[in-house]
């Protein structure tokens, strides 16, 4: 418990308290700093499905700014890999469209059930800590 605190702690240095602050609802047409985006594709581990509620395009990575993965209609059925949180705290989930080879990230406010319940695991934006700081005490 302690070695995640120190985490948390440390990310929040790292990024800057302010920073935080800032962008915390800066995503939808965000004209700050744009995020990293680095064409994330995650595993499959998740075996639900959904559908699309509101139509729009998937991403390269979980954030609006990112390149676009493909475009999906509402009621275009999805298998659903995971799911993740951005550094805005918004939870996009990625998916790949049924009959397709077509996959993407979409926004959980875009999919009829919130989107995939399985944690991808880890966020490719968050900072990277030295292993110093990872060290339990």
């Amino acid at each position: 418990m302690r070695r995640i605190g120190i985490a948390l702690c440390a990310a929040a240095l790292v990024t800057g308290v302010s920073t935080v602050q800032a962008n915390a609802s800066a995503e939808p047409g965000a004209t700050s700093a744009a995020p990293e985006c680095r064409n994330w594709r995650p595993m499959n581990t998740d075996d639900d499905t959904g559908t699309v509620t509101k139509a729009g395009y998937m991403k390269k990575d979980p954030y609006n700014d990112c390149a676009r993965a493909g475009y999906v209609n509402v009621g275009t059925r999805l298998y659903y890999w995971c799911f993740t949180f951005n550094a805005y705290g918004h939870a996009w989930t990625y998916a790949r469209v049924a009959g397709t080879g077509n996959e993407g990230w979409l926004p959980e406010g875009y999919l009829s059930d919130g989107g995939s319940t399985v944690n991808c695991g880890w966020l490719p934006a968050a900072p990277k800590l030295p292993a110093s700081l990872m060290q339990q005490r």
